[in-house]
């Protein structure tokens, strides 16, 4: 089963498929060929880079885009990797060029087609807008460098899953780079947020050409309603000298000075959950998944049912508990445990489990029929969403301790 989570980064709607096996079997890979680039905006004699990637197969049959609008500086440079995660392997194929954008004006690249196992895959068009870089900047600049704080969205809620992404913009080549100063993030519960591509990216800012790199990304869990702000963060970057040699070597020598950069503070309001949330409300926050089982289907009144949800989602996990599910007309229900609780990063997203188990003795015999529920509530609709399980039905035949007025089909 695939869940999917939209999270905003930065004016990029970036979708992420969040893959979880909830039964048991093997996923099918599925191949795939995509183009993407590092600059979708670039200054007139500038350099930006595209790469085009086959994932799940290696093939030699390539046929590239027209890349006449621009000059190639590099490339196709090839490069290919396996990885083997719990017994299965991926394999993956990238062709990467470098290309000097000469002239200003709006550009499209065409797709790259590349064929395995006699099937014909094409990459979809990528545009490229270069402009004119501003007077006296050229396309390396004067040499100015900036820290950024971006957020998702400055209006949350309680248990919403924040990020907070820290990224430095630069016209040099930084040798390293540490904290001084970081916010405690008091007021929040909050995660440093593994991400594997932080590769940098090229942008246009006020006509000049600048690098930009995610240096950290901080996710966020407010845990009250208010108005709070994140102090800047400062930090050390270690730059070359004004016309020194930019070699590296082990220590940071005389050719390296150090100066402090500082991010801009951060307001984050957090309001309140609106109200009418219903009973199997339990607190969860975000976007979820539920998926239920139990361990029988003939049982006797004398017998206990058991009865496991398992919940996945993107909210603050330590705000919500089992919800109610509302059967006590039917079963004795018994105070649910949490067998299962953990979370793990999933492509820069904070992604939390919970299995609850529920045990819970028929009050009648006959055929019972039932429907578990899960609550929670959706910041992007502003609604509380109530998800069920499949519709069970389970037999139940008279115990000993079956009370002689109990009611049955």
């Amino acid at each position: 089963m695939m869940f999917g989570f939209r999270i905003k980064q930065s004016g990029w709607l970036l979708l992420f498929s969040l893959v979880f096996f909830l039964t048991s079997g093997n996923a099918i890979a599925q191949v795939t060929f995509v183009a993407s680039t590092n600059a979708n905006q670039v200054v007139e004699n500038g350099v930006f880079n595209i790469e085009f990637k086959l994932n799940n197969a290696i093939s030699r049959s390539y046929t590239p885009p027209d890349l006449s609008d621009f000059k190639i500086v590099s490339g196709p440079s090839t490069g290919q990797s396996t990885t083997i995660i719990n017994g299965q392997m991926t394999q993956s194929m990238t062709l990467t060029y470098s290309l000097l954008a000469t002239q200003a004006g709006k550009y499209v690249i065409g797709p790259a087609f590349i064929v395995v196992n006699g099937n014909r895959l094409k990459t979809e068009p990528i545009q490229i807008e270069v402009v004119k870089a501003a007077p006296g900047s050229g396309s390396t600049g004067s040499g100015s460098m900036f820290l950024k704080a971006e957020i998702d969205s400055v209006q949350i809620y309680p248990g919403q899953q924040q990020f907070l992404y820290y990224k430095i913009y630069t016209q040099l080549n930084i040798r390293d780079m540490s904290a001084i100063s970081e916010d405690s993030y008091d007021d929040f519960y909050f995660r440093y947020v593994k991400d594997f591509d932080r590769r940098p990216q090229q942008v246009v800012i006020n006509g000049a050409q600048y690098t930009s790199r995610l240096i950290k990304t901080v996710a966020l869990f407010p845990q009250k309603t208010g108005t709070f702000t994140i102090d800047p963060l400062i930090m050390n970057v270690w730059v070359p000298k004004p016309g020194a040699s930019t070699s590296r070597s082990f220590f940071r020598t005389y050719n390296h000075i150090n100066k402090q950069v500082s991010s801009n503070p951060v307001t984050i309001s957090v309001s309140a959950l609106p109200s009418g949330a219903p009973p199997s409300f339990s607190g969860a926050v975000g976007s979820f998944k539920m998926q239920t089982s139990i361990d029988r289907q003939k049982l006797t009144t004398d017998d206990a049912l058991v009865l496991r949800m398992r919940v996945v989602g993107d909210g603050d996990s330590r705000r919500w508990s089992p919800p109610d599910i509302g059967l006590e007309d039917q079963f004795e229900v018994f105070e649910p445990n949490i067998i299962n609780e953990k979370s793990v990063d999933q492509n820069g997203i904070v992604i939390s489990e919970k299995t609850f188990e529920y045990l819970m003795i028929p009050k009648r015999s006959g055929m019972i029929r039932f429907s578990a529920p899960f609550t929670y509530f959706s910041p992007d609709s502003s609604q509380y969403i109530k998800l069920y399980s499949q519709r069970y039905t389970v037999n139940v035949s008279p115990g000993k301790n079956q009370p002689a007025d109990a009611l049955s089909d």
